[in-house]
């Protein structure tokens, strides 16, 4: 456990916190399945970088007026 926490790093420099991100793969997964702690980390920084992503083309919209 104590290894795995290491390689995962710390949620601080996550978007968004870890157990958000589990609990949304675990909807969709079969009960009992493990989830690796790079996949969660791998998960989050995606979904971090397409909210990111997202938010400017909105903003870049509402500039244009529309």
């Amino acid at each position: 456990v104590v290894q795995e926490e290491e390689e995962e790093g710390s949620d601080e420099e996550l978007p968004f916190p870890r157990a958000t991100i589990v609990n949304m793969l675990r909807q969709h997964l079969d009960s009992g399945k493990q989830i690796k702690g790079q996949v969660k980390r791998e998960m989050n920084i995606w979904l971090g970088s397409m909210v990111e992503r997202i938010a400017k083309k909105m903003a870049k919209m509402a500039k244009k007026g529309g």
